[in-house]
């Protein structure tokens, strides 16, 4: 049953000071009076090469304490050590515990060289949640869609993609966003970054699509911004009603679903 508030915090963390960063997220969640608030790609330590990213790996236990404790729902970004492997990632912090996906797609191409220091994760997430299943994804992930048709084959009612794009990467995402709802049927939230991020300018532009592909709210291009919207379960069983694409998938093309 999908009945929730979200909202979108779109900010321009300082690089490398994770502290700082936790302690305004930390202080953001807990005034906001939604369900779930989502933060962008590497919301925590920042968007840079230029940092030693592994001494900054970890989660924000703070934010994890407050999800237990006020029954909400945190999503952000922070790199993740797994023995020797650092992962680009996404923490969902639950009342019931953390859940950790791991950026699939690693971009290694314009400024790009998320190669060098990533391993690329080898799983798809979908957590079921008391406000509904919710797919995972991080930033270049948004480029292939069969990557969201697995999520909403595996039960996805609403997608979260948090990212760090760049302003030349803008037209892509603004392209491909309303497709991946639309072909899916789902609602897609998407948090960037904003603001210059050493040598990155990142141009914010954050929304919710409904199940059509339609926006029902964006945030403002370039400055951080915060802004609410309403999902609920009318919409999306409307949508999937109209156009009852999960019934009709080949599921031969999806040997992973």
């Amino acid at each position: 049953m999908i009945d929730f508030d979200v909202e979108l915090v779109q900010l321009t963390p300082t690089i490398g000071d994770k502290r700082a960063n936790g302690d305004r997220m930390l202080e953001i969640a807990k005034e906001s009076q939604a369900d779930l608030i989502v933060f962008g790609e590497f919301s925590a330590t920042g968007y840079s090469y230029d940092v030693d990213l592994r001494s900054l790996a970890g989660g924000i236990e703070d934010l994890v304490r407050l999800a237990k404790q006020e029954k909400k729902y945190i999503v952000y970004g922070a790199p993740i050590i797994d023995g020797e492997k650092l992962f680009n990632s996404l923490i969902f912090a639950t009342p019931e515990g953390e859940k950790i996906y791991r950026k699939v797609h690693l971009p290694h191409f314009g400024p790009f060289r998320e190669k060098d220091l990533f391993t690329e994760g080898d799983d798809v997430k979908v957590v079921g949640t008391e406000l509904g299943k919710i797919g995972l994804m991080i930033c270049y992930d948004i480029s292939f869609p069969e990557l969201a048709r697995v999520l909403m084959m595996k039960g996805a009612e609403v997608i979260i993609c948090i990212s760090a794009s760049p302003v030349q990467s803008r037209p892509f995402f603004e392209k491909v966003m309303p497709a991946r709802a639309a072909e899916n049927s789902s609602y897609l939230i998407y948090v960037n970054l904003c603001g210059a991020q050493g040598n990155l300018l990142f141009w914010g532009g954050s929304r919710v699509l409904d199940p059509w592909g339609e926006e029902v709210i964006r945030a403002k291009y370039m400055g951080e911004d915060r802004v609410c919207a309403h999902l609920n379960s009318k919409d999306l069983e409307s949508a999937r009603k109209q156009r009852p694409m999960k019934k009709d998938v080949k599921s031969w093309l999806l040997p992973f679903s």
